[in-house]
């Protein structure tokens, strides 16, 4: 009776791989030998070749060339069969949803990596060189490709890899995360009263990030920079500061200094006093 010997007994293969699965039957008289996938019989194709000695090779497989093989040996003393599994894997991809994040101080942070491959991917998530693992804070969805940091910090802010990983390979994304924070005064400006002809500094010094935008106005909304016919001339500095060269009459008023970016915005009011008319 036959005698069938199968190798390997288990193999993964990528599409458009070559695969071959060895077959050899003892017996007498010498079995002929036939190939069944999924209980099917193989015929010879431009894909599919058996050897006389009974290895069967698959060219260019596809993911329905996934299955149990069988080799069926029979000769007039009987028959003997063995299987072979192949299970068809791919490579994950992977896409970065959003790679670049602004989270206001305080908010959720989503980051999401979707992925696609055979088996499924799992999904690990690092900060710099550091693998994350969940936490208080922190959520991972290893198969949804999600993270999730509750009550976001300014430490939070930064580079992060998101690493996709089956059998047949993985995938890397990369993301960034700032945290934005409302404008806040670091220095504002205080009433002044100062003599005709002097120069003068409104100081209007904030924080924030992204960094905040500065403008000044009048509360009488008269303009500060286009009058034609002052004798002194107002200019905003780079530090946000209002400058005040050659004080004259007309100066005299309350000032306002706003400071907005997209989490908020403020502003403080100072009054100039012009002495010694």
């Amino acid at each position: 009776k036959p005698k069938v010997t199968v190798m390997p007994k288990n193999q993964s293969f990528t599409g458009g791989s070559d695969v071959s699965i060895m077959c050899s039957a003892t017996g007498y008289p010498k079995p002929k030998i036939v190939w069944t996938i999924n209980e099917m019989f193989i015929m010879g194709s431009h894909r599919h070749k058996m050897t006389p000695e009974g290895t069967l090779f698959i060219k260019n497989a596809v993911p329905k060339d996934a299955g149990t093989y069988g080799c069926l040996a029979s000769n007039a003393a009987g028959t003997d069969k063995q299987t072979s599994t192949l299970r068809y894997i791919e490579a994950p991809k992977l896409v970065v949803v959003q790679s670049e994040l602004l989270v206001a101080l305080g908010d959720t942070t989503v980051m999401e990596c979707r992925t696609s491959g055979v088996p499924p991917p799992q999904v690990k998530w690092f900060k710099g060189d550091l693998e994350l693992r969940p936490s208080t804070f922190l959520s991972i969805d290893p198969l949804m490709g999600l993270l999730k940091i509750q009550e976001t910090q300014d430490l939070d802010a930064g580079d992060y890899t998101c690493v996709a990983i089956n059998e047949a390979g993985r995938a890397t994304g990369r993301l960034t995360l700032d945290v934005g924070s409302p404008p806040v005064f670091i220095q504002e400006p205080s009433d002044v009263s100062m003599e005709i002809g002097s120069n003068v500094t409104l100081p209007c010094y904030v924080q924030g990030y992204p960094e905040p935008k500065i403008k000044w106005r009048r509360l009488d909304n008269m303009p500060i920079f286009s009058r034609p016919f002052s004798v002194s001339s107002i200019s905003q500095l780079k530090t946000g500061a209002l400058f005040i060269s050659n004080l004259w009459a007309s100066d005299k008023g309350t000032y306002i200094c706003e400071a907005e970016n997209q989490f908020g915005k403020i502003q403080s009011q100072t009054t100039v006093t012009v002495t010694g008319l």
